[in-house]
């Protein structure tokens, strides 16, 4: 819980492979994700990438423009749920498809960004 009872969301997501696949990312005040890159020797440690719902948002942006670049004729936008979503792109469920895949380069300049993390159980000691 937060300063004033707000709840903060951490989500986390691990991959083994090159990439973290159908990422849906997060979205509002509070909320985290967390990028756990598996791939090293099992007797390293592991990489991790901090995202706050802001850095989400121009992640998914960023990736939205580059696939959009390569596919001009991809239909795909983010919506307030800065989740990117191909509407174009059914499921066999009947829904647009939503999430993108995520690789190291799209989110390496928030390795290690424990700050974020850090400061939320600043948050919480105060007393």
């Amino acid at each position: 819980m937060g300063e004033e009872g707000n709840t903060r969301r951490i989500e986390v997501k691990a991959k083994k492979g090159p990439k973290w696949a159908n990422i849906k990312g997060v979205v509002g005040e509070g909320a985290y994700i967390v990028f756990v890159d598996l791939r090293k020797l099992d007797i390293e440690r592991p990489d991790f990438y901090i995202l706050s719902s802001e850095d989400w948002r121009k992640v998914a942006l960023k990736i939205v423009e580059e696939k959009q670049k390569r596919s001009p004729n991809v239909n795909v936008h983010i919506g307030e749920d800065n989740c990117p979503t191909f509407p174009d792109q059914i499921t066999k469920s009947g829904r647009p498809y939503r999430g993108c895949s995520v690789s190291v380069g799209d989110v390496g300049e928030y390795k290690d960004s424990w700050d974020k993390i850090i400061a939320l159980s600043d948050i919480t000691q105060k007393p």
